[in-house]
C-alpha cells in the first residue's frame, strides 16, 4: 500500500514538474519566442506577407495565453491574406474561416475581450460573409450581451440595424425587434 502511494506521489510530482517546466511559452519555448518576435517585428514594419508564416508558427507552438496581441495582430494579418487571395475564392474562404475562428479563440482565452472579439467578428462577417445576415445579427447581439452595460455604441447601432433589416426581409417578426432591442435592455437594469 505504501509503495502504491509513493509511486502515485512520484507520478504526480513528475506531471507537475512537466507542466511547470513548460512555463509561459510552452513546451517548445525557443521556437515560440523566436517566431513570436519575428512575426511581431514584421508586423511593426507593416510587412504582413513576411509576418504571416511566423504568426502561423507562433499560433501552433505558443500557448494562446502568451499574448492577446497574437489574436489582435493575427486578425490584421488574416485580413491582409484575405485581400491578397481575392482571385482565388477557395483560398480566400479558408482565410475568412480562419479569421472567424481566431475571434472565437480570442473570446475563449481572453474573457474580458469577448465583447470586442464578437463585435469585430460581426463587422468582418458583414464584410466577408454578407449573405449570413441572421448569423451577423446574432453575433452582434452576443457582443452586446457580453459587454452588458459597457457595450460599444457602434455595436449596438449595428445590431439594431441588422435586426431591422431582418424584420424588413420578413426573417424575424417585428415583435422580436422590440424584444431584442428594447425589452432586453430595460430588463437588465
Amino acid at each position: 500500500m505504501k509503495a502504491r502511494i509513493i509511486l502515485m506521489s512520484v507520478a504526480l510530482l513528475c506531471s507537475v514538474n512537466a507542466v511547470l517546466a513548460q512555463g509561459r511559452y510552452g513546451a517548445d519555448s525557443v521556437n515560440c519566442i523566436r517566431n513570436f518576435q519575428l512575426y511581431r517585428d514584421y508586423t511593426k514594419q507593416n510587412n504582413l506577407m513576411e509576418a504571416y508564416p511566423f504568426w502561423v508558427e507562433t499560433m501552433n507552438t505558443c500557448p494562446p495565453t502568451v499574448s492577446e496581441n497574437m489574436f489582435i495582430e493575427g486578425a490584421r494579418i488574416l485580413k491582409y491574406k484575405i485581400d491578397q487571395a481575392k482571385n482565388v475564392p477557395e483560398e480566400q474562404a479558408g482565410f475568412v474561416d480562419s479569421l472567424m475562428n481566431l475571434y472565437e479563440e480570442r473570446a475563449a482565452h481572453y474573457p474580458k475581450s469577448r465583447p470586442a472579439a464578437y463585435g469585430f467578428k460581426a463587422v468582418d462577417m458583414m464584410r466577408y460573409k454578407p449573405a449570413e445576415k441572421k448569423a451577423i445579427q446574432e453575433t452582434f447581439i452576443k457582443a452586446i450581451d457580453e459587454g452588458r452595460e459597457k457595450a460599444d455604441v457602434v455595436t449596438m447601432v449595428l445590431a439594431l440595424q441588422k435586426t431591422i433589416d431582418l424584420c424588413k426581409e420578413n426573417e424575424i417578426p417585428a415583435e422580436e425587434v422590440i424584444e431584442k432591442q428594447i425589452c432586453r435592455r430595460s430588463s437588465e437594469r
